[in-house]
């Protein structure tokens, strides 16, 4: 008995120990196979070792990395698993599985296995390294960047963990530190083009575009063949106003992959501010037809409608992007600028405010506000916008400018000096001739019309605009310079001819230069095309301009067409009076000196002036009372001192030239 059961237990061992060897022949040649990448083959080898050695983690681990490299992740899952079972303390087994945990999607349980493998060896880069991508994948990027140091710290030199951790800086906003790690893969490897790629994008994203260009343009010179290299160029060409150069770009990566919308977009944007409407809208729409779910191709397909003049096809579109996404910040703001543009401006108001509630950061809604609010003359709260623009930074020329504007309308002129000053100031170098225009209707505000005349000069040496030359010329006006006033206006009708608000200004300027000829030619020529109140104005600078022609019956048909236009206002039909007096036509003058009287009772001309045609119509006790009326109103004026012995043979006394009454 004891004899037989030895012999049957040697017989059990020798035949384990075949088993053994045969497995472990089989395994080596599945690593074999493995090392030349036949992997089915390498497969089968492993799966008959199994058979034999259930128990080997080393050859699950082994068939799990084949079912890794053909992608049947969760056959490698399987396998990892069983390596783990059966030698919980391998780190390379966690690791691993790690990989394959990333593979599916897990990306939690990837951290978790990567995170037990470094507890197990804390000097395996790859397992820092494998974990921060995951935490990457999750969107952890402080973490990935933790790790990726970590790696680092293992090996200075590793392109991988540098490139990684550059993308995550870059994702975190931290640009000089992303430039810095992309900077470091270059220098260690020169030929790596993703490298130049991800440093152009660093430095894009900085608004080094120049730099941004060269490193696009040499990671094109390295791989020709990557059309995301060539539509990052042309990205950056866009961004540098150089659109025909961009389409070009955008060619070549539509080239080589006809089928991504996203260059299509990109080229559609660049026609478009290329002024190629029709091939932006074709282009865009070839996106849309690849992928019809993105909210930003219908944004931009409004925004070139809009260059088309076509705002409600334009609306149309950014209400499509709005269905997609309803929290499209920027098709609720171009919504909101075509509504202003279609004078809806309470719905722009509604929309921009919509806008600025999901991105109060954002200081051009903030802008569009201000000017929506400027629009409706609501100035204060259109100021405060403004500030709100600056405050959420970054200080530009144009919010300041702005803000000088509106404060200039609500006669703030300190503050709007203030605001102009420093927008001046972002300016350096670079100032635009309206900036100088701002500051010298500050100074015309603030009566400083010689300060106002230096900077308008330095505007017109800048940018020779009408309007310009039309501010300067009213600054010579008030400063009675009426010779370079009239200049001035000339040079600007030469660029906007037959302006009718230049003219009237021209015409004003003519007549008190006392060139009564031209006054009247400016202000005939525009009279029936100014607006408002000047046109009443302009009628009664033609009439002054006959008067001092001594052509009184077609001055008072100037008064009275002023009179027409505007109302009873006492110095048209002050002047009218004089003019019907002087043509004899006292009953009509008593009656304009009288409704003067009546609006301004303690005019003393008006009574003086009326006294002469109540003298000429034979009412002397009316004239005598309306002399004395005279003296008694500014009895220090020596005009008024009558000499009735002298007054019966003077017609009338002429006080002041035409319009020196007012």
């Amino acid at each position: 008995m004891s004899f037989s059961w030895g012999t049957a237990q040697r017989n059990k061992d020798g035949k384990t120990k075949e088993q053994f060897q045969n497995a472990r022949q089989l395994y080596e040649r599945g690593i074999q196979a493995i090392g030349q990448k036949h992997y089915d083959q390498a497969i089968s080898f492993l799966s008959s070792a199994i058979k034999l050695r259930p128990v080997s983690a080393k050859y699950f681990f082994a068939r799990a990395n084949c079912f890794l490299r053909m992608q049947e992740f969760q056959r490698a899952l399987f396998d990892y698993s069983m390596s783990i079972r059966i030698d919980p303390k391998n780190p390379v087994y966690y690791g691993n599985r790690g990989i394959c945990y990333r593979k599916l999607g897990r990306m939690q349980d990837c951290v978790d296995d990567l995170t037990r493998a470094i507890a197990l060896d804390q000097r395996n880069e790859n397992y820092f390294y494998n974990r921060g991508l995951a935490y990457y994948d999750l969107g952890s990027f402080h973490d990935a960047i933790t790790d990726y140091s970590a790696a680092l710290e293992l090996n200075e030199n590793s392109i991988r963990a540098l490139f990684n951790r550059g993308s995550c800086y870059r994702r975190l906003g931290q640009r000089d530190k992303s430039i810095r790690d992309f900077k470091k893969v270059t220098d260690l490897d020169a030929g790596n083009a993703a490298a130049f790629n991800n440093l152009g994008l660093a430095y894009y994203d900085d608004r080094q575009y120049d730099t941004a260009l060269a490193n696009f343009q040499h990671a094109v010179s390295l791989d020709n063949n990557n059309p995301f290299h060539f539509n990052n160029l042309g990205m950056t060409l866009y961004a540098k106003g150089l659109f025909e150069e961009a389409i070009e770009s955008f060619n070549t990566a539509i080239e080589t992959q006809p089928e991504n919308s996203n260059y299509y977009y990109n080229r559609g944007n660049a026609l478009r501010d290329a002024g190629r409407l029709e091939e932006s809208l074709a282009d865009i729409d070839r996106a849309l037809s690849i992928v019809p779910t993105i909210g930003a191709y219908y944004h931009a397909k409004g925004l070139t409608y809009e260059e088309m003049g076509e705002a409600h096809k334009a609306l149309d579109q950014f209400d499509l992007a709005l269905q997609l996404d309803p929290n499209y910040v920027s098709a609720l703001y171009h919504k909101a600028l075509i509504l202003r543009v279609i004078q809806r401006s309470s719905l722009a108001l509604s929309i921009i405010s919509q806008a600025i509630s999901l991105d109060p950061n954002d200081r051009r809604l903030y802008e569009s506000k201000a000017i929506i609010l400027s629009d409706q003359r609501r100035f204060h709260e259109a100021h405060d916008c403004y500030s709100q623009a600056i405050r959420v930074g970054p200080e530009t020329v144009a919010d300041y400018h702005h803000r000088a504007q509106t404060a200039l309308s609500l006669a703030q002129p300190e503050s709007a000096m203030q605001d102009i000053d420093r927008a001046i100031q972002i300016a350096g170098d670079d100032v635009e001739a309206n900036l100088y225009n701002t500051r010298a209707l500050v100074w015309k505000a603030l009566d400083r019309f010689d300060k106002a005349i230096q900077d308008l000069t330095l505007a017109v040496d800048k940018s020779p605009l009408s309007e310009f030359l039309f501010n300067r010329g009213i600054c010579y006006h008030e400063l009675e310079r009426y010779k370079k006033a009239v200049k001035d206006y000339t040079a600007a009708l030469e660029l906007k001819p037959d302006d009718s608000l230049t003219l009237y200004r021209r015409g004003l300027s003519y007549f008190y230069a006392r060139r009564h000829h031209h006054a009247l030619e400016d202000m005939t020529r525009c009279v029936l095309r100014i607006e408002g109140g000047k046109r009443a104005d302009c009628f009664y600078h033609m009439g002054l301009a006959l008067s001092c022609l001594k052509r009184h019956a077609d001055a008072a048909q100037s008064f009275a067409q002023a009179i027409r236009t505007r109302g009873n206002y006492p110095p048209f039909l002050h002047e009218r009076a004089k003019a019907y007096q002087l043509v004899g036509e006292h009953e009509h003058a008593l009656d304009d000196f009288t409704a003067v009287i009546a609006l301004q009772p303690d005019n003393a001309r008006a009574h003086f002036r009326r006294a002469f045609s109540y003298k000429a119509l034979g009412h002397f006790t009316d004239a005598a009372e309306d002399f004395e009326r005279a003296r008694q109103i500014e009895p220090d004026n020596p005009q008024y001192a009558v000499n009735y012995k002298m007054i019966s043979k003077t017609e009338c006394i002429e006080l002041v030239e035409p319009g020196d009454d007012l």
